[in-house]
């Protein structure tokens, strides 16, 4: 993209400078890929019929001829979004092949199993999402846990606490005490 611009210079000493008027292309590279393209592959609620029932970012749609394209459940179809923004020639990428994968449940009703707490003592665990429709798990969350974090101990017949890191004490992990 180039576009042509009338530059003109005026001098604030007028009197011993002179304007100047010249004409400037200005050429502008295109960036590689239009804004929020949809990734490579997308997995989609079991409600999604077709193609063309799928959302795609701001900008996009999907090519009409795939537009009415049937989704299985568990089979990928390859589609075409086309990003159709005011900016379209900005960009050099402005499509991408989409392998859509309807999923055979939503997982709309699920509970949380094997949650427990983490503990100065022990490490946490944030449980397991069970589906209760079609009865599988289908995420595993980290557990959090307080290692590595500071703590306060209190200090030998002085009952003050002084500052430590656990495993990592300014000491090198001797005993004293703060005063």
């Amino acid at each position: 993209l180039s576009c042509r611009y009338a530059v003109v210079f005026i001098p604030a000493d007028g009197i011993n400078y002179s304007s100047v008027e010249t004409v400037a292309t200005l050429v502008i590279g295109q960036a590689e890929n239009a804004p929020g393209m949809p990734p490579e592959n997308m997995k989609v609620a079991r409600r999604y019929e077709k193609v063309g029932s799928v959302p795609l970012p701001e900008g996009w749609q999907w090519q009409e001829t795939d537009w009415d394209t049937a989704l299985e459940t568990g089979v990928p179809v390859t589609a075409t979004a086309v990003y159709n923004g005011e900016d379209r020639e900005n960009y050099k990428n402005v499509s991408v092949a989409v392998a859509v994968i309807r999923l055979d449940c939503d997982h709309e009703r699920t509970e949380l199993r094997g949650a427990a707490a983490a503990t100065c003592q022990k490490k946490g665990y944030s449980g397991d999402t069970y589906c209760l429709e079609c009865a599988g798990r289908h995420a595993r969350r980290p557990s959090r846990s307080f290692q590595g974090l500071p703590i306060r101990t209190a200090t030998a017949g002085q009952g003050r606490v002084g500052n430590h890191q656990r495993g990592n004490r300014q000491d090198g992990g001797r005993k004293h005490r703060d005063g």
